[in-house]
């Protein structure tokens, strides 16, 4: 996998942790609000990962 990739998959985490969580816990967001910005971070991340997996020789 590219560097590039990881660190894209990486920050879709971190934005998930740093602002779809706390702006749901504080009530700015709501619960529908919340997933569906979490399943798409986690659609984006996993398309991410399966193209890494399969352009990488060495994985």
């Amino acid at each position: 996998m590219e560097e590039r990739d990881l660190k894209t998959v990486l920050n879709n985490y971190r934005y998930g942790v740093q602002k779809v969580i706390p702006a749901y816990l504080t009530g700015k967001m709501t619960d529908e609000e919340a997933c569906v910005d979490e399943l798409a971070l986690v659609l984006h991340s996993r398309d991410e990962l399966e193209w890494g997996f399969a352009v990488s020789p060495r994985l």
